[in-house]
């Protein structure tokens, strides 16, 4: 091959080079992007960076003024609707074993606790009951120091010290934890219009 024949796979091979350093810095900065916090997060564990000990569901955000019922408007009615649209969707998209119904002994008053806790706090029990663990603090900050006011009665029910373990169990129904924060979340998902803002 003659030395001139050389240069255009020369100058192939600095052209194929060139576009792969590119490339590289083109996904980096995609990658530094998604990474950047957006302004649409918001305090919640569901925002915390992927990890596999933060699993729970995604919920609205907290208005800065849930919409509650007001006690004398809550009927028997709609108690029995709300009811009613849990047993419909327990197992799809409720939990199947949600509620504190069925535990017994030190389970049970660990779940009635936090229940009672979420029902007392209307952003928790309308719009996230992660809200009622985390409070202010944010994905990881959540774990390390839960700030919420229902975090104690959590703690409690998730039947561990370690924060990393209370933190993956909140939402798990294996838990009284789970067993209550369930509840919130089922009607969030699925019980809107019949359950959300009844508080009960």
């Amino acid at each position: 091959m003659k030395p001139q024949d050389r240069s255009p796979n020369i100058r192939r091979q600095w052209l194929i080079a060139a576009a792969a350093v590119a490339g590289v810095a083109i996904v980096a900065v995609m990658l530094w992007r998604s990474e950047a916090p957006g302004p649409s997060e918001k305090t919640s564990i569901a925002a915390a960076p992927a990890s596999p000990a933060l699993p729970p569901p995604r919920f609205a955000p907290a208005p800065t003024e849930p919409t509650v019922v007001p006690p004398e408007a809550v009927t028997p009615g709609k108690v029995a609707a709300c009811r009613a649209c849990e047993e419909k969707n327990r197992g799809g998209l409720c939990a199947k074993n949600m509620g504190c119904s069925g535990l017994q002994g030190d389970d049970l008053t660990l779940c009635e606790n936090l229940r009672s806790c979420l029902r007392a706090h209307p952003a928790c029990n309308t719009t996230n009951p992660a809200l009622c663990y985390c409070g202010d603090a944010k994905g990881l900050e959540c774990v390390k120091n839960p700030k919420g006011p229902c975090a104690q009665e959590a703690l409690a029910a998730t039947k561990t010290t370690d924060l990393l373990e209370s933190a993956e169990r909140y939402f798990r129904p294996e838990f009284p934890s789970g067993r209550a924060s369930q509840v919130s979340a089922c009607h969030i998902r699925a019980c809107k219009d019949e359950c959300v803002g009844l508080q009960l």
